[in-house]
């Protein structure tokens, strides 16, 4: 089922400089319960699409939609089941974080009965019950972000959109949020997240959209695309033997298949057409006198296929 869904999807800003064209033909499909991953250098279209899913704009041509509604025709019904994460918080500084959740509570028609038990419940699950009570002007970046995660997940929505999300959190409070990311995903939930963090994305989205200047370069399973990208490049294993020499060296260059070799210390770095060239280099060691402590054959991260993809399209 999906959840998200676009179709020639184009904006376009009018200012005093001219026209931008922020999205150009955008063909889009998120499925419900994905974590989706949306990236993209600055000025990409990024912020605009998520705008768009929100209904704050209106497309300039083709559609959007959402729970298979059009977003520009049912804006409020379609946002009763979305939360938003943004990059930035419009919190009041002198009301306290529960006092912010049941606000939010009372927006959406919750009885006290209800915002009362979310108040709770979603301060534990985002780690701010011991400052709930506080002002928000006493908090911290970190606990500004877990109540604008906690004031999201007040409605229970089906879509959740992440913007940069653990931008300005200690390593403990990213993890955090990366882990309930997944456990939100895992009770049912899409999740949209546009990042800039590619690490980030890798350990956490399942499926990733790639855009630039406007356009939608290529959407695609995470490890789908490492294969793409191996298949193109070829394959890399990394070698850490004793005893490397020269000419041991210069004979792992000359073992049909290896198209490049090279040394540092006692680590080799071998590129090859096939993998099962790996077998002709190990022996080669062995026999020269080299012993060998490691093989580990190299993975294509996330940051070389984002490269490779928004490289090639310009």
């Amino acid at each position: 089922m999906s959840v998200v869904e676009t179709v020639k999807l184009n904006k376009i800003y009018k200012g005093k400089k001219g026209r931008v064209h922020a999205l150009k033909n955008v063909d889009l499909e998120i499925k419900k319960g994905d974590i989706f991953g949306f990236l993209g250098p600055n000025g990409a279209g990024k912020t605009t699409f998520t705008k768009l899913m929100m209904g704050f704009i209106r497309p300039s041509g083709g559609t959007i939609t959402v729970f298979g509604e059009e977003v520009c025709d049912s804006n409020f019904r379609i946002r009763e089941r979305i939360g938003l994460v943004p990059d930035q918080f419009g919190f009041y500084p002198n009301m306290t974080g529960e006092e912010h959740l049941d606000y939010y509570g009372r927006l959406f028609g919750f009885s006290k009965e209800v915002r009362q038990e979310r108040r709770y419940s979603l301060s534990e699950l985002v780690g701010l019950d011991e400052r709930i009570g506080s002002r928000v002007k006493e908090y911290s970046h970190g606990m500004r972000q877990r109540l604008a995660i906690a004031q999201a997940l007040i409605n229970e929505p089906e879509l959740i959109i992440f913007d940069e999300p653990t931008v300005g959190l200690d390593p403990v409070a990213a993890h955090q949020t990366r882990v309930l990311l997944k456990k939100l995903a895992g009770e049912g939930t899409t999740v949209f997240l546009s990042s800039h963090i590619l690490h980030e994305v890798e350990d956490v989205c399942k499926t990733v959209g790639i855009i630039d200047r406007g356009r939608l370069l290529r959407v695609a399973g995470i490890g789908e695309l490492k294969k793409e990208i191996k298949g193109a490049s070829g394959v890399s294993v990394r070698i850490r033997c004793i005893g490397l020499t020269e000419g041991l060296l210069e004979g792992v260059r000359r073992i049909r298949g290896v198209s490049r070799a090279d040394a540092g210390g006692d680590e080799l770095v071998v590129f090859l057409n096939s993998p099962e060239v790996v077998a002709d280099i190990t022996s080669h060691l062995f026999s020269g006198g080299a012993r060998i402590t490691s093989v580990m054959e190299e993975t294509p991260d996330l940051e070389k296929i984002f490269l490779d993809i928004v490289g090639g399209s310009r």
